[in-house]
């Protein structure tokens, strides 16, 4: 249900795992990172980057920043 007195925040995090190594796809040579579990927050990896926003076309920056550090490997099963 919405409501106007609602307040919320988003934080944007874009990570890849490319031969069993977490990289953070917002910040290069941010890699091996590590998954870590605690009661509080949960399931997280460790010094990922996150980036607030408060408008999609931001969030469709951060996505298109991390695509351009993307790891792309060609296998007989994945040509693309």
């Amino acid at each position: 249900e919405y409501s106007e007195t609602r307040k919320f925040s988003v934080k944007i995090s874009y990570m890849e795992i490319y031969n069993e190594v977490i990289g953070d796809l917002l910040c290069k040579g941010n890699n091996n990172l590590k998954i870590h579990e605690n009661l509080t927050k949960g399931i997280f990896v460790s010094d990922l980057t996150e980036v607030a926003v408060s408008e999609c076309s931001e969030a469709l920056e951060l996505l298109k920043k991390g695509e351009e550090i993307r790891k792309i490997g060609r296998t007989n099963m994945n040509e693309y």
